[in-house]
């Protein structure tokens, strides 16, 4: 038993072909049909027919948005105690040095989490060209409702 991720296709048009002799390597530029907001989860924008059993591919998409979270959520930073009067519980500790008297770029503090670009790579369990669906090994970025961009390796 593997876990596989179902995804519905777009249907789109190819525009244009890219080859080996001309750009360097072999591609295909496909226009997807517009879509509505009432796109199911997981729709992927490609050619179903291109598309082959064990390929791998590279999925882009947003993931889901955590709204702002803490740095034990965010980072995965420990607790400190939390008895004894202890008043340490859930902060980050110590942001820094008396030099150079500033925060640091690129410290882990609290902040917005999730809802960024992603680019992950996977590969394809099974493809059913006739109902327009693709299964992929394991899941995929962005929660319900959100479009995923399928591109072969």
């Amino acid at each position: 038993m593997q876990p596989v991720t179902v995804l519905s296709v777009i249907p789109g048009e190819i525009v244009q072909s890219k080859t080996e002799a001309k750009d360097g390597y072999v591609a295909s530029v496909i226009k997807a049909a517009k879509t509505t907001r009432e796109c199911r989860a997981d729709e992927v924008s490609c050619d179903v027919s291109t598309l082959e059993t064990g390929a791998d591919v590279q999925l882009k998409g947003v993931t889901k948005g955590k709204g702002f979270a803490g740095t034990i959520k965010r980072h995965g930073f420990k607790r400190g105690p939390s008895s004894h009067g202890s008043k340490n519980v859930r902060k980050p500790g110590s942001i820094g040095s008396g030099y150079p008297e500033r925060v640091q770029k690129g410290l882990k503090m609290a902040g917005r989490m999730g809802g960024e670009n992603i680019t992950m790579k996977t590969s394809i369990v099974a493809v059913h060209a006739e109902e327009g669906l693709v299964l992929v090994k394991g899941s995929v970025p962005g929660s319900r409702g959100t479009l995923i961009t399928l591109q072969t390796l």
